[in-house]
């Protein structure tokens, strides 16, 4: 478990680092206000009250996509040849 204070680009940030997972958190300009978040963080950590949580979400092949993502065709590659062929 850890948690620190760094400052970036001009803005304070709180980096933190929990079983494996990092997250980094903007605060703002006030290395006071980072340091209270951390101080809280800490706690939170401690009691197990905070989960680092994925905030982005996954993203998932739709219905018309293959699992693999995009794959040329037989009929692309044929098509690229083709103009391969005309431009040399």
């Amino acid at each position: 478990m850890g948690v620190k204070v760094q400052q970036k680009d001009g803005k304070w940030y709180v980096f933190i680092n929990h079983h494996g997972q990092r997250k980094a958190k903007c605060v703002g300009d006030s290395k006071k206000a980072a340091e209270e978040v951390k101080r809280k963080l800490e706690a939170k950590l401690t009691l197990g009250e905070y989960v680092i949580a994925q905030d982005k979400p996954q993203c998932r092949p739709s219905r018309n996509m293959p699992s693999g993502g995009w794959r040329p065709t037989r009929s692309s590659m044929a098509r690229n040849r083709r103009m391969f062929a005309m431009q040399g």
